[in-house]
């Protein structure tokens, strides 16, 4: 229980943080276009920028990437060994950016075609 107390309070803390420097400031949100997670939704998933409201993206990237941290962090936390922790950090965290970032891509492709309709 204490556990998933703490994985929440740190998933609130990552968004608040994400929130604070990034969504809520609109210099720093023009530079977001060009951060690594935006290039690799545009590459993979051939999206338009000019289409799609960068505030959304970037509170939608700032969500999941608190989830994937915070859930990367609850199941590490279940084993005591230190060293299949950092093990178990890595097996959960590379295939959750792939799949999230994947719906991420498809959803926000979806609403650019919408627009086009």
């Amino acid at each position: 229980m204490e556990n998933l107390l703490f994985v929440i309070f740190v998933f609130i803390i990552i968004y608040l943080a994400y929130l604070f420097t990034v969504i809520m400031r609109p210099e720093k949100l023009k530079k977001f276009v060009n951060a690594k997670e935006v290039t690799l939704l545009k590459g993979r998933h051939k999206l338009d920028m000019k289409k799609i409201d960068v505030k959304s993206l970037a509170n939608t990237i700032a969500i999941s990437n608190s989830f994937i941290i915070s859930f990367t962090i609850y199941m590490a936390l279940l084993v005591d060994n230190m060293i299949l922790q950092l093990l178990i950090g890595f097996l959960v965290m590379i295939p959750l950016i792939l799949i999230v970032y994947h719906i991420i891509g498809r959803h926000y492709k979806k609403k650019e075609v919408k627009k086009n309709v």
